[in-house]
């Protein structure tokens, strides 16, 4: 079912010649905070501000995400709200009926690097790079959706690949969806996440089988699973708000898990080098992830043929030195404004939520996002701008479906916004060293998507392949039939 926008003729509140939403005036910043009303009155839901909110500043990008996470890991029952949301299974096979059980051990899997399907590779244990602790184990992910995302999916029948199909290429995620990709590490007595959430977690045990004839560690199809502790190490929270149907990407960690990358001259995309030599860790302090000394050239890697594991324990060979690449998701020094917008609010944070609150030792390592939708719409028609795409300002969201034209069929790179070059450390560990995917847009675009199978066939370009939980729902639908 093809959803037309809300028309809403929201106005930037400064007109700038040219390129109205990008250039500095537009996004100068005085201060960014959390709104003291958020901790005496109760985090209100994000749908509010994704719905209202004219979204023309940095801090309206950056309090959104901060609105999202504080929302979703407010208690409930017990356990951060976002942990009572249907999970990808449940998104698969439509099974759920209410709340989570958050006294149950939830079940978790294998995050392997990411390969030239980065989707397949997210559906299911990959061979070329798994994110290892200091105690020598893996590091296990979940997803979630909210039930208004749940919702919409079940009334088109986004959860069949008949329906994805068949879908109207024009189709969009309803303001106020959100998806959550979670991050856990396994923790006991010797070694701990400082601050971090923790529950107990069911996780499959790997395996070491030889796929043509090479050892590769793998989840088998039937794993037998373990009780363990494990601590919140990373939180993405995906929302789709007014005027941006590509959503705001924000992801977060507790303070201090990796070292910030001393960044003393900008990449090089010649040589596809994050980090031409001479860059320096900015600190030699250990952290969860990082070992003291550890060169910049040891971090972020995959370990790969290298990497082994014992069956028996689940403790591989190799633990993962990881380091933070982009400071606040940005290059230095060209995108200060970024950086100094996401220092105020986390300080704000850091400040102002109770030292009891779950989400208190938690930081926004970044947010990304693209020009408006009205823009993508009005840059694609630039040969011949119809009147609308003349004033100044110009409006921040959709007037019709067709101007999403805009952004279909594209990776948004030439049109980031935010934290440009955002990757979460334990999240996207290894695609931090690949330029070519170091930002979330990277992987998450509105492209055909072909699956790794070609016998599979390709998905259509549409702003619905963003999501990975929709692809999984696809590759699956279309493996079970």
């Amino acid at each position: 079912m093809l959803r037309k926008p809300s028309v809403r003729l929201c106005l930037f509140g400064i007109a700038i010649a040219a390129f109205p939403f990008v250039s500095a005036p537009a996004y100068a910043q005085s201060a960014c905070d959390i709104p003291e009303g958020w901790i005496s009155g109760g985090t209100p839901d994000p749908k509010i501000l994704a719905e209202n909110s004219l979204f023309n500043s940095l801090c309206d990008f950056h309090q959104w995400s901060w609105n999202a996470f504080l929302w979703s890991m407010m208690s409930v029952d017990g356990a951060p709200r976002f942990e009572g949301f249907p999970t990808l299974a449940q998104v698969i096979d439509q099974s759920y009926d209410g709340p989570n059980p958050t006294d149950e051990a939830v079940m978790l899997k294998l995050r392997p690097g990411k390969t030239d399907h980065p989707i397949d590779a997210v559906a299911q244990a990959g061979t070329t790079g798994i994110l290892v602790a200091h105690n020598k184990r893996a590091v296990y992910y979940s997803q979630y959706v909210n039930i208004e995302m749940y919702d919409q999916i079940k009334a088109d029948n986004w959860f069949t690949a008949e329906g994805l199909q068949k879908e109207d290429p024009n189709a969009l995620f309803d303001i106020g969806n959100i998806e959550y990709k979670a991050a856990w590490a396994i923790v006991d007595d010797s070694y701990q996440i400082p601050g971090a959430y923790t529950r107990q977690a069911m996780v499959p045990k790997v395996a070491t089988i030889k796929v043509n004839g090479v050892p590769t560690i793998i989840v088998p199809n039937d794993p037998e699973f373990e009780t363990v502790e494990v601590a919140l190490v990373a939180l993405h929270v995906v929302g789709w708000v007014n005027g941006h149907s590509e959503a705001i990407w924000a992801t977060f960690s507790p303070r201090g898990l990796a070292p910030i990358v001393a960044q003393l001259e900008k990449p090089d995309p010649e040589t596809n080098t994050p980090f031409p030599a001479g860059n320096t860790i900015a600190s030699g302090s250990a952290t969860p992830f990082y070992t003291p000394g550890t060169t910049l050239a040891d971090c972020n890697q995959t370990q790969v043929p290298i990497q082994t594991v014992d069956d028996a324990t689940q403790e591989f060979a190799h633990v993962t030195q990881v380091c933070q690449s982009y400071q606040s998701g940005s290059v230095l020094p060209d995108d200060m404004s970024n950086v100094a917008v996401l220092d105020m609010i986390n300080h704000s944070a850091e400040t102002t939520i109770p030292m009891a609150a779950t989400a208190q030792p938690y930081e926004e390592i970044g947010a990304i996002w693209t020009v408006s939708d009205f823009q993508a719409y009005c840059d694609s028609v630039a040969s011949e701008p119809p009147e609308a795409c003349k004033a100044q300002p110009l409006p921040t969201s959709l007037q019709e479906p067709s101007q999403i034209s805009g952004k279909l069929g594209n990776t948004f790179q030439t049109m980031l916004l935010g934290s440009t070059v955002l990757s979460n450390p334990v999240i996207e560990t290894f695609t931090q060293t690949d330029i070519s995917q170091d930002n979330c847009f990277a992987c998450h675009n509105s492209l055909q998507y072909q699956p790794s199978k070609a016998s599979m066939q390709p998905l259509h370009a549409s702003m619905l392949n963003l999501s990975h939980i929709l692809l999984q729902v696809y590759v699956h639908d279309l493996s079970s039939n």
